[in-house]
């Protein structure tokens, strides 16, 4: 499985644009992940990289899902991350 990974886009105000994190697989089944990794969050992006390589698959063809849903349907397959885990999909995404 190959991922894309982008950092969150600025808007005119110089802040970054929320509605744009998160986790998408296009139709051809490439992953897509925005989110806001600024130079302070390095462990968090390794983290997110991690969470993507081993859960990226609850991500269906065509989903677009927000960074809380991903974590939801993590839950949902009953397996356990852990807390460093939980905490870099929710500030990052």
């Amino acid at each position: 499985m190959s991922a894309q990974y982008g950092y969150g886009q600025k808007t005119g105000s110089g802040r970054r644009d929320t509605r744009d994190f998160g986790i998408s697989r296009s139709r051809l089944g490439w992953l897509s992940v925005r989110f806001d990794g600024g130079p302070s969050y390095p462990e968090m992006v390794e983290s997110l990289k991690e969470m993507v390589d081993r859960y990226g698959g609850l991500v269906k063809r065509g989903d677009r899902i927000s960074g809380a849903e991903w974590l939801r349907r993590i839950d949902q397959s009953n397996v356990q991350i852990t807390e460093r885990q939980r905490q870099a999909i929710q500030t990052l995404m």
